[in-house]
């Protein structure tokens, strides 16, 4: 009996232990949990997950295909590049502009995929409104209220989630940001390093070039007689919404290129493009040809605008400011020197200035130079003598021309120090057989009151002026007929 009540009492109080230590850990566990909520609570919240835009909130575009003429090569490549064309059909863009030359070379590694991508390209010029839009500068895709690494403008400024959450919902829907800075389509293309594309796309558009110039320039003979046609030189919108007509788009497109494919082709094609052009599209050729053709062999593109510059006497000041733009060496320099003496006594007064200021910075050599300075002085100081430095229709234009001249005087002498050197020890020489600028003429007091305002050249003026006086070089008269007299006249 008393076996079984110990068994009986030792169940009972291993049953009272269990039941005390599950009291006890319950107590323990109920302080955790409720700190666990108090963390939970203290910690900060976490921007709610933003939801995918809703399809209204995409950017409409229109496909490629129904934009450049059915799908083509030159489609599937600039789509597969992430090209595409908005609604309107008005501008092309893409995510990366920057980027797409390097796109369009990789897609175009199959072996006869760039001649075709080449003839395709050619056959879009023949569309004016597809010329829109390759000329256009290409737009960016820009997703509405993000930035450049994806966050809402709400994330960056730490703001709570229902307020991350409010903006999330009221986010613009993704637009398109141009740049009139920007390239284009075109010259994207003319960045690509393809074999023989550069070449081609440079011909096709050059040939556009010549094909709207010379409309343009029968159409302004329909209109003086009573005619009215449309197909000329038509006018593109530019970054400011102002028309440009689409020779001048051209030539822009043509400058400062990072890499000439053929530099020969490009000089060649530039010179035909000048022969059939009209009046103000060859001027426009010429002015930017510096720009365009760059550091190549250019003896025989100076050789053919002197030779035009002879033709065609308006066209001198484009083709001076053209020739003293170029990179050329010496000896081209010095022949180019030499053609322009023979033209002086030929020039329109009002392109004096330019022609004298051209002899004066190109001369090359001792004997050049004194050449250049004997046919200024001379032809310069019969036309003062004569008044004769304006136009028949523009009389009174003449102090304009003569104000001209002297900058270019002033301009002359002041950046060529060797010349300013040379002029003044021509005066105080009097050896026969040295080159001697002998007596005074008109013209001289002009450059001397010209070079006396030089700091570098003052005092050899000033010993100049003495001589010639005491020498009797420079007298009374002299003076008289290129300040006093003239000015009355």
């Amino acid at each position: 009996m008393s076996s079984s009540r110990k068994r009986n009492r030792t169940r009972v109080l291993s049953e009272v232990e269990v039941s005390h230590s599950n009291q006890q850990s319950s107590a323990s566990s109920s302080p955790s949990k409720e700190s666990s909520s108090k963390n939970k609570k203290r910690r900060p919240s976490l921007p709610a997950k933003r939801t995918p835009p809703a399809p209204e909130d995409e950017l409409k575009t229109t496909p490629l295909a129904e934009v450049l003429g059915g799908e083509s090569l030159v489609t599937k490549t600039l789509s597969t590049c992430g090209v595409q064309c908005s609604e309107d059909r008005s501008i092309l863009y893409c995510s990366e502009p920057y980027m797409l030359p390097r796109q369009l070379e990789e897609a175009l590694q199959q072996p006869g995929s760039s001649e075709e991508f080449l003839e395709e390209v050619t056959k879009l010029f023949e569309s004016s409104l597809i010329q829109n839009l390759l000329f256009a500068p290409l737009g960016e895709i820009n997703a509405g209220g993000h930035d450049g690494w994806g966050l809402m403008a709400s994330d960056l400024t730490g703001t709570s989630s229902s307020s991350s959450s409010s903006s999330s919902t009221a986010r613009t829907a993704p637009t398109v940001i141009t740049s009139h800075r920007g390239d284009s389509l075109v010259r994207v293309l003319l960045k690509m390093e393809t074999p023989e594309l550069q070449k081609g796309l440079i011909s096709t558009m050059l040939q556009t070039l010549c094909t709207h110039a010379t409309n343009d320039d029968d159409d302004d003979d329909d209109e003086e007689g009573g005619g009215n046609d449309d197909d000329g030189d038509v006018n593109m919108l530019d970054g400011n919404g102002s028309g440009v007509p689409i020779s001048t788009t051209i030539l822009q497109h043509l400058r400062w290129l990072d890499f000439v494919e053929d530099s020969s082709a490009l000089s060649n094609k530039l010179t035909e493009c000048i022969h059939v052009c009209p009046f103000r599209v060859q001027r426009d050729i010429i002015l930017m040809l510096p720009e365009i053709v760059g550091d190549v062999e250019l003896n025989q593109l100076v050789a053919f605008l002197l030779a035009l510059m002879e033709e065609t006497p308006a066209l001198t000041v484009s083709i001076l400011d053209a020739l003293t733009n170029l990179h050329l060496n010496d000896d081209t320099l010095s022949n180019a020197t030499e053609r322009v003496i023979l033209t002086l006594q030929s020039s329109e007064p009002d392109d004096l200035p330019v022609v004298v200021r051209f002899l004066l910075t190109s001369c090359r050599g001792q004997e050049q130079t004194f050449q250049v300075l004997k046919h200024i002085r001379q032809y310069l100081s019969a036309a003062i003598e004569s008044n004769d430095l304006a136009n028949d229709d523009q009389a009174d234009n003449n102090a304009s021309n003569e104000a001209f001249i002297l900058e270019a005087l002033r301009v002359g002498f002041r950046q060529r120090s060797d010349v300013a050197n040379m002029y003044l020890k021509g005066f105080a020489n009097d050896d026969a057989n040295m080159e001697s600028n002998g007596p005074a003429q008109t013209l001289d007091v002009w450059i001397l009151a010209t070079m006396h305002g030089f700091l570098r050249d003052r005092k050899a003026v000033e010993t100049t002026l003495k001589k010639l006086v005491i020498g009797h070089k420079l007298d009374e008269s002299t003076v008289s007929t290129t300040v006093w007299l003239h000015c009355l006249g």
